[in-house]
């Protein structure tokens, strides 16, 4: 039951060129999603063969956002 809640997809997030803000992992995870917020982990993990670095994300990813 674990695998198929690992697989679970909320939804998926494009990574957008925000000047004044720039997105990244982090504030990704903060954004409000129903009643919880995400570990950035959770976030990076999921997307591992996209993200080589979480400190590098660019415009235009389409990241995939885990259920929780």
């Amino acid at each position: 039951m674990e695998i198929y809640k690992s697989y679970a997809v909320k939804g998926v997030y494009t990574v957008r060129l925000i000047l004044e803000r720039r997105d990244c992992l982090w504030r990704i995870a903060e954004y409000p999603r129903s009643t919880t917020t995400l570990p950035v982990a959770k976030i990076w993990r999921r997307n591992r063969k996209l993200i080589q670095n979480p400190d590098l994300i660019y415009p235009g990813w389409q990241l995939v956002i885990p259920l929780e």
